[in-house]
Formats: structure tokens, sequence, C-alpha cells
């Protein structure tokens, strides 16, 4: 894969923090599971050829800056990054095999279930906020019904970032990874 120059590099990671940054800005509240779709994307997308240094120079000022302005945001910034880290890989993955890829698509689906549910109960017993009990009255108890809520989540959240995927890898020849 061919890295960008030091300055192109540095222009992506800046872009790539104030578009995570406004997207922490617009979707708030009852909305801001668009957030998981987005910042993963941005930082995916922008960072995918850059060298490892910038990835975690993204993530070191991202959290730096939610720590500042949306300090209760800043548990789900980390699994954001962390999404887009596994989207970065299936990026790079070169699967021809259709079970592999179907397994790749389960493993991701899961594993954005279980960094939103981790999200959910870190905000709560860091911050106090209490998320999980808000959760839990809105399917009435049962954890079952909550477990299919972030299931429904998780699977709305990946559906898009594959079909995005999709559309990079048309448009970006896979040589480029």
């Amino acid at each position: 894969m061919k890295e960008l120059s030091g300055v192109r590099s540095i222009s992506y990671s800046a872009i790539s923090i104030c578009l995570c940054m406004a997207s922490l800005l617009l979707f708030r509240g009852s909305v801001s599971l668009i957030s998981a779709v987005t910042i993963p994307l941005i930082i995916a997308t922008l960072s995918i050829r850059l060298h490892l240094r910038y990835d975690l120079l993204i993530a070191a000022g991202l959290s730096i800056i939610t720590g500042l302005f949306f300090t209760t945001q800043l548990i789900f910034v980390i699994t954001y990054l962390l999404m887009g880290l596994l989207i970065q890989l299936i990026f790079r993955l070169k699967t021809s095999n259709v079970i592999s890829l179907w397994m790749v698509r389960l493993l991701y689906v899961m594993s954005t279930g279980i960094l939103l549910y981790l999200g959910i109960r870190l905000t709560e017993a860091i911050f106090y906020i209490p998320l999980h009990e808000m959760m839990l009255r809105m399917s009435n108890g049962n954890v079952g019904v909550y477990s299919l809520i972030i299931l429904a989540e998780a699977l709305f959240v990946s559906v898009i970032h594959f079909v995005f995927i999709q559309v990079i890898r048309k448009r970006i020849p896979l040589q480029t990874y």
C-alpha cells in the first residue's frame, strides 16, 4: 500500500478529526446512533493509506477533544475508533470465499453489538448516566428484548458499513490497499 506524504497525511488526520467532531455536535441524544455510523467510516476512509502513527494521533486527538468538550461521549468515541479499526481490517481483507465473507460480516455485527453494549455499560458506570436502565425500561425489563434492540442497532450500523465498504472497493482498486 502506498502511503501518503507527510503534509497530506497531516491534512487527512485533521480533516478526519474535524468531521468526527461535527458528527458529535450534530448527532446528540436519541440520534447519536448516527455517530456510530459516521465516525468509524470517517476514520476508516481518511486513514486507510496513512501510517500507523497517524492513526494513533487521530485516536489521541479525537479522544482529547472529546474528553474536553463531550466528556460523556468519550467511551462511545473509543468504541467508534475500534469500529473504524475493524473497518480498516475489512478493507484490507481479501476474501474470495463466500463462507469466509459471511463469517467476517457475522463477526463484525457481533463485535459492533458488543462494543455498543460495552459503551452503554461503561458510560453508566463511569459517568453515572443511566443508559442501561433506560434501555431496560424500553424493553420492559426483558433481557431478550434488550438483546434484540442491541442486535438491531448493531445490524443497522453494520449494514451501512458494509454497503459503504462495497462502494469504496468499487471506486478504489484493491491494489492501493
